[in-house]
């Protein structure tokens, strides 16, 4: 997720070249993206090198500000992390989240501000600086609290009193409160280092799962899915949800992108499931979130016996909480999600087929020579 250099109006004026382009822009933006975040680089010297050629191929400064905040922040690079922080901030409502690599939506990108204010603290040696944004940072995202422990060349000791920032935040939890949970956490999380940190993240992981649970679990009961939008197809005329389920039990849909690895080594999976599932009355479509020339080259690279569908512009993505891919997404005829999860929770799966009465064998390993052609 990072970019290069160029001041930030001049980032924000470039054009990005992206996915979404048909054909020769499209394969162009595949190959910046390869160069600048489909490898390690084992030093700067190298990392510098893609950076250039990236520029040379027409990169956009957004992008290359992404390669080079995923360098420092991700892969512990060198780099003048303060800068990089100035440089997003001054991006504000000009930076293209549908374009980005990692950076999609302000709440990540207000969590890799607070990542670049603490390793710039950490090059200034000033602990208190380092403490208040990684607390943050660790609130929008516990799971960076290693990434930041191994940020940290400052070291960190406390005196270690019965902790009662903990009762503090026990009691905010208790009562619920986004704020007050926020303002206990970041109190208790410096508490008594290293004990603290697990602590503190451990409890508020618990109460983030419980909202999350408590929140899917409104939404899918409130949920309507409009089974009439068009679609573009990879091959053949505009489809609707509603005109391939027809008489079906279900359909299953399955997130992807190009550019996506894991996605890619699991598509082989699709026709071999499909051709279990559709005998039994389950509709099977690949949903590609890109543009149609992007499916196009799907459907022939796996040279796939289901509809390809173009998602781009379509409100399932976001209606499925979509955050990450693969993602396989199970809807029964009437409207109700039964499965929206990774492809490979195979168990998850075929359970949820089974409540509609329909048998899903255990899978075959997919081929990764498959996954890798093009």
């Amino acid at each position: 997720m990072p970019l290069l250099p160029a001041v930030a109006e001049e980032n924000a004026a470039q054009p990005v070249i992206n996915s979404h382009e048909p054909d020769s822009k499209a394969d162009k933006a595949g190959e910046i993206r390869d160069l600048l975040f489909g490898q390690t680089f084992d030093s700067e010297e190298d990392f510098t090198k893609a950076l250039k050629e990236a520029e040379a191929l027409g990169a956009s400064g957004q992008l290359l500000l992404e390669a080079e905040i995923a360098r420092v922040v991700i892969q512990n690079g060198a780099g003048d992390a303060g800068a990089l922080a100035k440089r997003l901030e001054a991006f504000g409502e000009k930076w293209d989240a549908e374009n980005a690599v990692g950076l999609r939506g302000q709440k990540t990108v207000t969590l890799f501000l607070h990542l670049l204010k603490a390793k710039d603290a950490v090059t200034k040696k000033d602990l208190k600086t380092f403490r208040a944004e990684a607390a943050e940072a660790a609130w929008i995202e516990p799971g960076v609290m290693q990434l930041l422990q191994r940020m940290n060349a400052a070291g960190m000791s406390s005196k270690t009193e019965q902790m009662p920032e903990f009762v503090a935040l026990d009691k905010a939890i208790a009562e619920g409160a986004e704020e007050g949970v926020r303002k206990a956490f970041i109190a208790a999380i410096w508490a008594d280092v290293p004990v603290s940190q697990d602590l503190a993240i451990s409890k508020i992981q618990s109460w983030r799962a419980k909202q999350a649970a408590e929140a899917k679990a409104k939404k899918a009961a409130d949920l309507v899915i409009p089974f009439d939008v068009k679609l573009e197809q990879a091959v053949g005329d505009p489809v609707t949800l509603k005109g391939l389920l027809k008489d079906k039990k279900a359909i299953l849909l399955d997130f992807h992108a190009s550019w996506c690895g894991p996605c890619m080594q699991s598509m082989p999976m699709l026709p071999k499931e499909a051709e279990q599932l559709i005998p039994q009355g389950v509709a099977v479509a690949a949903f590609n979130t890109e543009s149609s020339a992007d499916a196009e080259k799907i459907q022939k690279r796996f040279n796939l016996p289901v509809p390809v569908l173009v998602g781009k512009g379509t409100p399932y993505a976001e209606l499925f909480d979509v955050d990450s891919i693969p993602r396989y997404v199970l809807i029964s005829a009437g409207g109700k999600v039964l499965f929206n999860g990774h492809p490979a929770d195979h168990k998850a799966l075929a359970s949820a087929l089974e409540k509609i009465g329909v048998k899903l064998g255990v899978p075959a390993t997919s081929s990764p020579e498959s996954a890798d052609e093009e």
